[in-house]
């Protein structure tokens, strides 16, 4: 969304009141981390489903349970010298 009418007000706003909004975000969290939480809740809600592989303050990984049958385990790759 390239809003040349939002984004300049945006980057005022932010440039301006930054060390505000990066406390809101540390203790309030961001709409993208309340959104990841919602997401984490319902992936793990169907735990018979999915299985979380990793998870970040960007991003949730997850796959269907099933495939962990097929999947080798993190970590069990041999090694080669």
């Amino acid at each position: 969304m390239d809003d040349p009418d939002i984004e300049t007000p945006c980057q005022r706003i932010y440039k301006n009141h930054r060390q505000a909004l990066e406390l809101i975000y540390k203790y309030a969290g961001s709409p993208a981390a309340r959104l990841l939480g919602e997401i984490e809740e319902a992936i793990t809600k169907h735990a018979d489903k999915w299985h979380i592989l990793n998870k970040t303050t960007k991003a949730v990984n997850f796959v269907p349970e099933e495939w962990l049958k097929w999947m080798p385990e993190v970590g069990s790759r041999p090694k080669f010298d």
